[in-house]
Order: structure tokens, then sequence, then C-alpha cells
């Protein structure tokens, strides 16, 4: 799994200037780190000292004064207290990539409130983690305050073998959002709930794909899968 040169991917514009913090490396900013000479570097960038004492080629790399303000959102809801595993894997394994633009946690306790409370900051990138299993209207209604201000949102849906295939036959579950409650279970009712489900991610897919955003499905904390994730959708890119 090779990870260096990779950055978040983002459209928003950073604070201040308006433009991304950039791992480019250039005459301005503060020095960042030395990495292996390239073809096509520029040589103007080449640290001749290091090469006199080691005898290879390596290039200045520069930080940019404006950053990104990323917001690592994690959803609290009571259906995500069995995924925390998997939330808190993917946030920790995406902040290193956001290293050079400033980083703030969020934890929200539904979609609805949360997101239509972090529209009220400064815009920026939104790396939300959450499994989107509540309403529909209230998860649209965050969405839409976040890109109407100039978020860009990232959003990986943590998905468990259990909410995707429920074991079969007869058994009992309580409602995560309602302790107290709880149904018993058969197949039949197990067949509506997957109706029900895959409508309701059919309609969330097509919910983030008119607004822009973009949305991928994590089931593991492995680091390769979350890192496979993040490729997959785009919210990974090369820095130049």
């Amino acid at each position: 799994m090779q990870l260096r040169g990779y950055r978040l991917a983002s459209r928003a514009l950073a604070s201040g200037a308006g433009e991304r913090r950039s791992r480019n490396a250039g005459s301005g900013g503060e020095f960042l780190e030395h990495r292996a000479y390239e073809p096509g570097d520029e040589p103007r960038f080449v640290d001749w000292n290091v090469y006199a004492r080691s005898g290879k080629l390596f290039v200045r790399r520069f930080a940019a004064e404006k950053a990104t303000r990323v917001y690592a959102v994690l959803d609290n809801s009571a259906s995500m207290q069995n995924k925390q595993d998997i939330a808190r894997a993917a946030l920790s394994f995406a902040q290193p990539f956001a290293r050079l633009d400033r980083w703030f946690e969020r934890s929200i306790p539904d979609l609805h409130t949360g997101l239509t409370r972090l529209a009220l900051e400064k815009p920026g990138l939104v790396l939300l983690v959450s499994d989107g299993l509540e309403p529909l209207t209230g998860i649209r209604t965050g969405l839409t305050a976040l890109t109407a201000r100039g978020f860009d949102v990232s959003w990986l849906q943590t998905l468990t073998k259990d909410d995707l295939e429920p074991p079969t036959g007869a058994w009992r579950v309580n409602d995560a959002e309602s302790p107290n409650n709880s149904l018993e279970i058969d197949d039949a009712a197990r067949r509506r709930y997957l109706e029900r489900l895959h409508a309701h991610l059919e309609s969330l897919a097509g919910l983030t794909r008119a607004l822009g955003l973009k949305l991928t499905r994590l089931e593991s904390a492995a680091p390769n899968d979350i890192f496979l994730a993040l490729r997959r959708s785009a919210m990974l890119e090369r820095g130049a």
C-alpha cells in the first residue's frame, strides 16, 4: 500500500485568500520536508547539501501559507455505536493526508442537527463518517445547507454485515434509536427491511450525486480497506 504523495481532495476554498495550501515545492512558505528527486522537478529546489552528504538527489518541499479547513465529522447517533471502531479508524487513517490543512473534529448527534449547525462555520472540506441510517429528509436538509455555503463533502458510509445481511430465521432485535423497544424478526420482516434499506441507499446515492458530493461505502476498519475506499471515490488525490 503506497501512501506517499497523497492528500485529501477538495474543491473547497481555503481560508483567507481562497487558495488551498499546497504540497508543491515553492519559494515561499514554511519548509515541509525532503523527497526524492523525480524527473521534471525544478533544479532550483534540489538540496545540494543533502546531495553532498548522501550522493542522492532530494528536493525541498514547502507549504504555502493558506490551508483548507477539514472538518472530520463523526456521526455519534445510536445506530453508529457498534461502528465506532470503523469510524474512528477511518478518521485516524485520513488525518495524515490533511497534514497541510487545518483539522477540526466534530461529533454530531444526528445528520440533520449536526450538519445544519456545521454549515454556520467557515466553509471547508467535510469528511463525514456515518451510516446514513436516518430519515432522508433530515439528511437532505443538512447536506443542502452545507453545499449552499460552499462546503465540499466527502462521505464514508459505514455499514456492517449485519446492516446489509441480517441473519435469517426468527430472532429478536433491539431498536438502536429506542433501546426500550424490541422486535420479533422473521424472514418476511427481513425481506421488508432489506427492501426499505436498498431503497434508502439508492435515494441517498441519488441525493449525493445531485449535490455533487463524494460517497463511498466502508465496511471494515482495516487500513487497506479504508485506503481503497478513499481512492475509489476520488477522496484522495496525488499531490504535485
